[in-house]
């Protein structure tokens, strides 16, 4: 059956066949970049907190989730927002008086 289409497609005069146009909608990262947040990788976070010796950095990155860190799942992996991760580090340091722990 796909066969016969094809070809009578083939046969046809150009005024006959049939024109797919397809429209793509223009948009303007300017407001885009606005609205989106700067999003850190494990690896970053990781860096930022001084701790990518450690030999287990998912469980880490894990545990600190269970203690509030915002994270948003993306795909497979984990991004955290930068500014809510000082924030988290601001509020664990004002609670503590010290250095965040882990």
């Amino acid at each position: 059956m796909a066969a016969y289409h094809r070809q009578a497609a083939r046969d046809a005069k150009p005024s006959e066949r049939s024109v797919s146009i397809t429209v793509c909608k223009v948009i303007c990262m300017d407001h885009l970049t606005t609205a989106i947040p700067r999003l850190l990788t494990p690896g970053e976070v990781l860096r930022l907190l001084r701790l990518d010796h450690v030999k287990t950095p998912s469980c880490v990155l894990f545990r600190l989730r269970n203690k509030g860190l915002p994270a948003l799942r993306v795909g497979k992996t984990y991004k955290y927002p930068a500014d809510a991760v000082l924030q988290y580090l601001q509020s664990q340091v004002a609670q503590s008086g010290q250095r965040p722990t882990v």
